[in-house]
């Protein structure tokens, strides 16, 4: 009976003559790695699980880079918006890739870059550079600065940029708003945005006038009105340029050179030059 006994149990233990397996190929060491990889799925729950590892909004350091130093708008300025961050508060660190949260920091259009790294046993820590936006644009509804797209971000704090003082920061002063593509002219930086072909004319523009970037007769201030759109002051005169919209942009801008150049000649200047005509524009 003993015999017998020892039989079955060798049986038993005897995994080739297990039925369910016969023709499978498991052997011992298949086995082993099955345990371990068990195992292992175990311990990555229990990661996963445990508060330990859990990221609290204490244990999330995020640090915004401003670009604005030398700017007038560096103490109203507030952090650009790392809102991309406040998900991974109350998750595992384990569930967590560096690589997806620097792309979704990435998608903000005012983060130029971002660098994203984990620590055990739950904190993340993220250093963001904000993308120096191209102007500040200024109406009744607020200030905010906008990008090449035109994209706008609202300034959180109340800033005073006096139209004919120079702000250290290229500026579009649009009190009605009327310099955006949205209808009606009501500003809402979650919908609302600024023209970019006219961001891109008003870039034109300074680039193609006399004085240098930061120089104090650099053209900083622009402004948009119903009645005549663009509108600026020559840098280092009292010349007022009517400029319309940002249609025909390089032939009004060789109109304006034309002029310019012909008043610089005769040493003469000039109360407003008006572009618009663009086959006729003229000076007063």
């Amino acid at each position: 009976m003993s015999a017998q006994i020892r039989e079955y149990l060798e049986g038993l233990f005897d995994v080739w003559s297990w039925p369910f397996l016969l023709g499978t190929g498991w052997y011992a060491s298949k086995w082993g790695s099955a345990m371990l990889a068990a195992a292992a799925v175990a311990l990555l729950t229990w990661f996963a699980v445990d508060g330990r590892f859990e990221v609290s909004r204490a244990s999330l350091s995020v640090d915004v880079r401003s670009p604005y130093a030398s700017s007038t708008l560096d103490a109203h300025l507030t952090p650009a918006d790392a809102g991309e961050f406040d998900q991974v508060v109350g998750r595992s660190i384990f569930t967590l890739q560096p690589r997806a949260l620097r792309q979704a920091a990435l998608g903000n259009p005012f983060v130029a870059k971002a660098e994203v790294h984990l620590q055990l046993p739950g904190q993340v820590k993220a250093v963001v550079d904000e993308a120096m936006p191209t102007l500040a644009w200024v109406t009744q509804y607020g200030t905010y600065v906008v990008n090449a797209a035109g994209i706008p971000r609202r300034i959180a704090s109340q800033v005073a940029l006096a139209p004919d003082e120079p702000t250290g920061f290229l500026t579009l002063f649009d009190w009605q708003g009327h310099a955006q593509l949205a209808r009606p002219y009501a500003v809402d930086s979650r919908q609302s945005r600024l023209d970019p072909d006219l961001v891109a004319t008003i870039l034109a523009i300074r680039g193609s006038l006399l004085a240098a970037p930061g120089q104090p007769d650099e053209l900083q201030a622009f402004h948009f009105t119903q009645a005549h759109g663009l509108n600026f002051v020559l840098p280092g005169r009292s010349t007022r340029v009517v400029w319309g919209d940002s249609l025909h942009m390089e032939r009004k801008l060789a109109n304006l050179q034309g002029i310019w150049h012909w008043l610089e000649s005769r040493e003469l200047n000039a109360e407003l030059i008006d572009v618009r005509p663009l086959s006729k524009p003229y000076y007063r």
